[in-house]
C-alpha cells in the first residue's frame, strides 16, 4: 500500500512540475558531497575481487564464483592534481535503475551524474603515522557501496583506512571492472533466478553478506606488504558500521568474527538477526543510530532491546526523533529535495543531520580502536539534543 501511495505521489508531482521546465530544474538541484572535517586529504581506490572459495546463490550461472566490488578511503598525501571520483562514476545506467529501483520518474534523477566527491582516485597513501585503524562499511538492501560517502570521507580524513563493500545482486545496481553488470535481485529472487531454483531466503541473504565482509578483511591481510595502500592498515584495530540492512550484516559478522573490535548501527534492520545473535547480545562495545520507531514494523525495535539487554559490553541507542530511513545515507545531502518525492526521507535539517551522524561514528570509533582524547558518546549525543535523545 506504502509502495502505491509513493507512486501517485511521483505522478502528481510529475504532473505539477512538467509545465515549469526551469523552475523544477532549480528545485531538483543536486549538490556535491559536503568537505570532510578532517586534516588528511582522502584518497580512494576501487577493486573488483573474486572469491574462489564461495559460489554465488544468486549467480544464472551454475558454480560461479562470488565476485563483489569494494572501495576504499584512506589518508593520503596532499598534491595539487588527482582525478576527482565522481559519486555516480558519470554513468547514465545509474539513472535508469536509480529511477526503477525508487520509483521516481528519470527526468528527476539526470543531474546525479554530475555529483563530485572529496576524494582523488589513487591518491599515494599517508605514512606519517605509521598504521591507522581500519572500518568496514556495509550498505543497506538495495543501496551501493558509497551511499555513506560522508561519514568514509570524515573518517578517513581523520586518520582511519575504510572499506566499502558492494554486496552484489542486493545493491539496486553493480558495476564491475570491465563493464559487465549485475542487478539489484535480492527482493526478486525467487522469480529472477529460475523455477528450477529455491526461493533465496533472508537468512541466506545475511549469511551472503557476513561472509562478503569476512572475505574482504582476508584479502585485506593477504595483500599488506604487497601494494602500499594495504601497508598502512592496522588489522588489530577493526571497526564496523552498516545502514539497515548493512547493520544486520554488522551485528551478525562481529558475532562470529573477532576481529571486529567495534561495531555501529544506523537505522538497523534487526529483524534478520537470529535468535541465537540476539539471546547472546553483543560482545564488542555497539552503538546505534535510528528513527525513534519503525511504525511498519514494531518488532524491530523489540529485537534491538532484546538484543541490547543481553549485551556483556557497554551499548547506547540514540533515538532520532525527526529522522526517517534514507537520512541515514548521503541522500538528504546530495538531494536534498528528494524529501518532496520519496517518503523516507525528513524535512530535518540536513546540516545538522550531516554534524550528528558524522561526529558520533568519529568518536565511537575513536573512543574504541584509537583509545585516546575521544569525548564520551554521552556528551557527543548531548551537542545534538534537539533531535537525538538515549
Amino acid at each position: 500500500m506504502k509502495y502505491a501511495f509513493h507512486r501517485l505521489a511521483c505522478l502528481w508531482i510529475v504532473i505539477i512540475l512538467l509545465p515549469f521546465g526551469c523552475a523544477s530544474s532549480r528545485l531538483l538541484r543536486y549538490h556535491d558531497i559536503p568537505v570532510p572535517g578532517g586534516s588528511y586529504a582522502v584518497g580512494t581506490k576501487l577493486f573488483e575481487w573474486t572469491d574462489s572459495s564461495r559460489t554465488d546463490i544468486f549467480a544464472d550461472k551454475e558454480g560461479a564464483l562470488r565476485r563483489i566490488m569494494v572501495q576504499f578511503w584512506y589518508p593520503a598525501v596532499k598534491r595539487n592534481s588527482g582525478e576527482r571520483f565522481i559519486y555516480f562514476q558519470n554513468n547514465k545506467m545509474v539513472v535508469n535503475e536509480l529511477a526503477n529501483h525508487y520509483s521516481v520518474p528519470k527526468f528527476l534523477l539526470a543531474g546525479v551524474i554530475e555529483i563530485e566527491t572529496n576524494s582523488f582516485i589513487d591518491l599515494e597513501p599517508s605514512t606519517n603515522k605509521g598504521s591507522y585503524p581500519l572500518v568496514v562499511f556495509s550498505h543497506g538492501r538495495g543501496g551501493y557501496k558509497h551511499q555513506n560517502s560522508i561519514q568514509c570521507e570524515e573518517l578517513a580524513s581523520r586518520g582511519y583506512v575504510v572499506v566499502a563493500v558492494g554486496h552484489t545482486y542486493d545493491s539496486f545496481i553493480t558495476i564491475f571492472s570491465d563493464g559487465s553488470t549485475a542487478p539489484y535481485l535480492s527482493e526478486k529472487s525467487s522469480k529472477a533466478v529460475g523455477e528450477t531454483k529455491p526461493k533465496i531466503t533472508t537468512e541466506q541473504k545475511l549469511d551472503l553478506r557476513v561472509g562478503d565482509i569476512q572475505f574482504v578483511l582476508d584479502q585485506i591481510d593477504h595483500l599488506q606488504g604487497k601494494n602500499p595502500l594495504f601497508g598502512i592498515i592496522d588489522l588489530e584495530r577493526v571497526g564496523m558500521f552498516g545502514q539497515s540492512f548493512g547493520g544486520a550484516t554488522t551485528i551478525a559478522t562481529a558475532s562470529m568474527d573477532n576481529r571486529i573490535d567495534a561495531a555501529a548501527g544506523f537505522d538497523t534492520w534487526f529483524i534478520p538477526l537470529s535468535d541465537k545473535i540476539i539471546q547472546e547480545g553483543m560482545r564488542i562495545p555497539f552503538l546505534h543510530l535510528g528513527q525513534d520507531k519503525w511504525d511498519w514494523m514494531p518488532e524491530n525495535y523489540k529485537k534491538m532491546k532484546t538484543l541490547m539487554k543481553n549485551s556483556s559490553v557497554p551499548n547506547h541507542h540514540f533515538a532520532a526523533s525527526r529522522m526517517k530511513h534514507y537520512d541515514f545515507t548521503d541522500g538528504p545531502q546530495y538531494a536534498p529535495a528528494a524529501k518532496v518525492v520519496v517518503p523516507y526521507f525528513s524535512w530535518e535539517d540536513r546540516t545538522t543531520m550531516r554534524a550528528m551522524l558524522n561526529t558520533m561514528v568519529t568518536v565511537f570509533f575513536d573512543s574504541h580502536l584509537k583509545r585516546k582524547g575521544a569525548m564520551p558518546i554521552t556528551q557527543a549525543a548531548a551537542q545534538f539534543k534537539t533531535i537525538l535523545a538515549d
